[in-house]
């Protein structure tokens, strides 16, 4: 039985939505708080719906909710219901990520049937998600050892290339280790400065610092009694990495501001695309720190080296891609198989990905073509090598983004929606990425 979570201020709304959900045959919790709400999702099943009143207790908003989980990495999709004047709160709460606004004038007719449908998208995501296999001779044994080591509590560092799919191991790992019924906490270390880092991993008491206006978990306390996944460690300071090696030695930290310390116990996950070995006789990389978070490694192959994976791969990319852009393309024919299997992939699986996303909207038969398939050649081996990893980065997406601007002719509306972004966040990679749109209408 699915469980429907309501968030709601109103006593009487609250009885009546969740006396007509177990009439439907559902489950049902409630809370009129936003930290009732928080204690409700960290007990939810990851196929739970939470139906979110926008205004809660307090004056407090069902948008604090949806940030909170998705820093904490909750999935459950999230409803929310609007009054009939407010529908600037509708488009409030869809920016923050909420899959569907309903007003409340119209639950009685409309929520039961869009229940159904947000439960056919996560039984259509579901089964995305477990067809994400890799078959060739070297993923096999990856996955065995994997899922050995997901048993023990030992820390893995996973190292691969940009693009191999460094995050879908770490959550292979988490998914089948003991803490799989809580969230792992995902931190990108090139994302923040060693200023930012303490208060980032220990968190901090209110008043610590301008702008600390409540109490505030740092990624150690959000983790704690799950996974803490470090992507590319390999960018921390050694700052920050002596700081942290303390507190994985101790198992516990002091929060920004605070006299009282705290005890955690996480499993660690790292990921790395770059040579910790040479980092370390450079200097860059604490060795103490190195075998404190590499207890065990995993070595990802890239794509190239593993090629009956790629059509495999691509179908079911091809399968996301659809779904994603609402399209029916049946598979590829012999041309695209051949341009798929001969390219080097130097962006590993996430160039495959946006190079099939790329060309799913214009296809215009049930086969995909090698006509259909643009593939950017200018990344060579040679660039590669004196790349950092931002710097691919921003070179994979400018050019993907300038391919669809060219193909919808400078209409951003169309290409914001083909990419499957925020309008307020294609526009901030617009300007990151110096893309003049206007050369392309």
């Amino acid at each position: 039985m699915r469980k429907i979570i309501v968030l709601e201020d109103s006593q009487f709304t609250a009885q009546v939505v969740c006396s007509m959900l177990r009439k439907a045959g559902y489950s049902t919790d409630t809370t009129p708080t936003v930290d009732g709400a928080r204690q409700l999702i960290e007990k939810a099943a990851e196929d739970d719906i939470i139906l979110a009143d926008y205004e809660l207790k307090d004056h407090r908003y069902c948008t604090e909710v949806m940030a909170w989980m998705e820093t904490l990495g909750y999935k459950q999709p999230v409803i929310v219901m609007t009054q009939y004047d407010r529908l600037d709160f509708g488009v409030d709460a869809m920016l923050h990520g909420a899959v569907h606004c309903i007003m409340k004038t119209k639950l009685d007719d409309e929520l039961l049937p869009l229940l159904k449908s947000v439960e056919k998208a996560i039984e259509r995501k579901t089964k995305l998600q477990n067809v994400w296999r890799r078959d060739s001779a070297q993923f096999a044994q990856l996955y065995k050892n994997a899922t050995i080591i997901a048993k023990t509590s030992l820390s893995v560092m996973i190292h691969g290339e940009s693009g191999t799919g460094k995050e879908h191991i770490a959550r292979m790992i988490h998914d089948r280790s003991s803490c799989a019924n809580k969230p792992m906490v995902c931190v990108d270390c090139s994302s923040f400065t060693d200023d930012l880092a303490e208060s980032a991993f220990f968190g901090h008491i209110k008043g610590a610092f301008t702008g600390a206006t409540e109490d505030r978990k740092g990624y150690l306390g959000q983790a704690n009694g799950s996974t803490l996944y470090l992507d590319e460690v390999g960018n921390l300071s050694t700052r920050v990495q002596q700081m942290l090696l303390r507190a994985l030695q101790e198992k516990k930290y002091r929060p920004v501001g605070s006299t009282v310390e705290q005890k955690f116990d996480i499993r660690l996950v790292c990921a790395t695309n770059k040579d910790l070995n040479a980092a370390m006789r450079e200097g860059s990389f604490l060795m103490d720190f190195y075998f404190r978070i590499k207890e065990y490694q995993l070595e990802i192959p890239p794509l190239r080296e593993c090629r009956e994976d790629i059509m495999p791969l691509a179908k079911f990319l091809l399968e996301r891609a659809n779904a994603s852009c609402h399209t029916n393309v049946k598979g590829f024919d012999d041309s695209a198989q051949q341009i798929l299997m001969e390219h080097w992939w130097p962006g590993n699986v996430r160039e495959l990905a946006l190079v099939i996303k790329s060309a799913v909207p214009f296809c215009q038969q049930e086969l995909m073509t090698a006509k259909d398939i643009e593939i950017d050649h200018t990344i060579t081996r040679e660039m590669l090598g004196v790349m950092t990893l931002e710097e691919f980065r921003n070179n994979v997406e400018r050019s993907y983004i300038i391919k669809i601007l060219k193909r919808v002719g400078g209409n951003t509306a169309e290409a914001y929606k083909i990419l499957g972004l925020p309008k307020s966040s294609f526009y901030d990679k617009l300007k990151k990425l110096d893309i003049p749109t206007k050369l392309y209408k």
